[in-house]
């Protein structure tokens, strides 16, 4: 069985994963379009750090669903009369893939990283105008934690620069924590 094809398949730590984090959703109480684009991202988090880490890559499928769950939540902010949010949510998701492209190009983020920033950005926004904010701030710190620590573990015999570190689970670890502490702390003020 080649690398990528038992990477493809859910393991019981995604299925746990994703039971997990539909309760957090559930905890959360939010509101019915951060509901279905926050659903969408639970179900492939576990999925999608597990072959981040070992594949370097986030496959467009499991990055797919979640682009489908947060149109779902757009459609339905628009739906419901959010539609004003909704439209600022998606012009800043253009806006972050609009800056990712160099990035990608010039090789410092791979291109499943800055689609799942794009949409990422704009589920967070449904589910809170601050969590866009706390999402980028939880990503520069644990982004940080994350690189510092690969660099200092894979130093023996590889050279910082050739040190390649999968940003998906710091995007995703960062996007709930931020989701989290909008909806509980940042909002509840």
């Amino acid at each position: 069985m080649s690398r990528s094809s038992w990477s493809r398949r859910p393991t019981w730590i995604d299925v746990v994963a994703g039971l997990a984090l539909m309760g957090l959703v559930a905890v959360l109480d939010l509101s019915s379009p951060a509901t279905v684009a926050a659903s969408a991202l639970a179900v492939v988090t576990g999925a999608l750090v597990r072959v981040d880490i070992a594949q370097r890559r986030l496959p467009n499928v499991l990055v797919l669903v979640v682009l489908v769950g947060t149109a779902a939540g757009v459609a339905v902010a628009v739906g419901t009369g959010d539609g004003v949010p909704a439209a600022w949510a998606c012009l800043l998701g253009l806006v972050v893939l609009v800056a990712c492209v160099p990035l990608v190009h010039g090789g410092g983020l791979g291109a499943g990283d800055a689609k799942l920033a794009s949409v990422g950005v704009v589920a967070a926004s449904l589910a809170s105008p601050s969590a866009p904010l706390a999402w980028l701030l939880a990503v520069a710190l644990l982004g940080g934690v994350h690189g510092i620590t690969a660099v200092v573990v894979r130093r023996r015999g590889t050279s910082p620069a050739g040190v390649t570190i999968p940003l998906g689970p710091v995007l995703l670890a960062g996007w709930w924590l931020a989701v989290v502490a909008a909806s509980t702390v940042l909002d509840a003020s």
